[in-house]
């Protein structure tokens, strides 16, 4: 019996829909508008649903489970290999249909609201600490010009630079005074942002069960641990996520939003030297 597969191109107002009945065919080929997309999805019976994991994928992915359909995120990156000819609406369709059918592509994982939610506010956490490095590397350089050095290290630029603002012998011209004093305010201002919202964090990530599978790390931070429990579970196997022991682990987030399973350093001296044991959190850095 031939089981329904229908593959859908996101779009901000129109849609494309493949319907396919059978392997390696196209049954059926229509355009929809955005009020008309719930409505087709509620009247077709179950089937499975592509769906290319990009903006808004997972909203639409619950929408459509919601009507009892089984929803596949696939990766963009590897469902392009599969498109022939120009890149159109069409053509993406057919090529959701086509990376369905390779078992070595593996979907993406579909977020919760919760996850959503963690992920939101590390990407809120992630643009302040962006901003108030930016503004402690401005006044760092603008007083060095003026031959104030501040050590480094974020904790010591305000303190620095309130002392020379507040200190009227200092050789510091009167026209940026004000405008230093400012930037200082913008800065503390940044950092209470992140630590409120790192506070937040630590509460959301503790609702979760997953919490309980990262607690026993050391150095495990709020912020860190919201970012794992914020992704979902890339891997088949619990082996695959967490290869080796938790309490003689390292868990961080890079830059990049992947995580990192390192080994706990024990040397004497040296260069510390950790070797990566698993850089892959996500089954797909945009999902």
């Amino acid at each position: 019996m031939n089981h329904t597969t229908i593959a859908v191109d996101l779009a901000e107002n129109v849609f494309e829909i493949a319907v396919s009945h059978e392997a390696g065919k196209v049954s059926e080929q229509l355009r929809v508008s955005r009020p008309k997309l719930v409505s087709f999805f509620a009247k077709r019976p179950a089937a499975t649903v592509l769906v290319e994991a990009c903006g808004s994928s997972h909203l639409w992915a619950r929408r459509f489970r919601s009507f009892g359909h089984t929803v596949v995120l696939l990766p963009p990156h590897l469902v392009k290999p599969c498109r022939r000819g120009s890149k159109t609406d069409r053509a993406d369709t057919k090529a959701l249909l086509e990376a369905y059918r390779n078992e070595e592509i593996r979907p993406v994982p579909i977020k919760s609201v919760h996850q959503h939610l963690l992920a939101a506010l590390h990407r809120l956490r992630s643009g302040w600490l962006s901003a108030r490095t930016a503004r402690i590397n401005a006044v760092r350089g603008i007083l060095r010009e003026l031959g104030h050095f501040i050590p480094k290290g974020a904790q010591f630029v305000v303190p620095a630079i309130t002392e020379l603002v507040e200190d009227p012998e200092s050789d510091l011209p009167d026209a940026l005074r004000s405008h230093l004093d400012e930037a200082c305010s913008e800065i503390r201002g940044l950092k209470n942002k992140c630590t409120d919202i790192e506070h937040e964090l630590q509460a959301l990530s503790k609702q979760s069960p997953r919490s309980k599978d990262f607690s026993p790390c050391p150095a495990w931070a709020a912020g860190h641990a919201g970012a794992a429990i914020g992704a979902p579970p890339a891997f088949r196997r619990h082996r695959g996520a967490l290869a080796v022991d938790q309490a003689s682990a390292r868990m961080m987030v890079t830059p990049n939003k992947r995580m990192q399973l390192t080994k706990r350093g024990h040397l004497v001296g040296g260069p510390a030297s950790r070797a990566v044991i698993e850089s892959r959190f996500a089954a797909d850095p945009r999902c």
